[in-house]
């Protein structure tokens, strides 16, 4: 799985996996990286080899940015563990 670095760089990330592991999921559900989920699928490897080479990356890029920013940032963490720290919360009853 690709580090937070990595989406942060404007590097085009290929992804090579079945969907239902998170990390796939998660870079499938935020349109940051070109996933190949079937290594059997010819087709499919050809056209994002295509839209790779041909640089049609712009979409993806922006994505990757755009959720390093909102997730992965050190600052917006913080900020996101101190909100819950400081949250009162109903216990939890099982």
């Amino acid at each position: 799985f690709p580090s937070h670095d990595t989406l942060s760089t404007g590097n085009i990330i290929l992804a090579i996996g079945p969907r239902g592991i998170a990390s796939i999921d998660y870079l499938a559900v935020n349109s940051v990286a070109y996933i190949i989920d079937d290594i059997n699928d010819n087709f499919l490897f050809k056209k994002i080899l295509n839209s790779i080479f041909n640089n049609n990356n712009a979409e993806i890029k922006k994505n990757a940015k755009t959720l390093f920013e909102k997730n992965h940032l050190k600052m917006n963490n913080r900020e996101s563990l101190i909100r819950v720290l400081n949250t009162k919360s109903k216990p939890l009853v099982i």
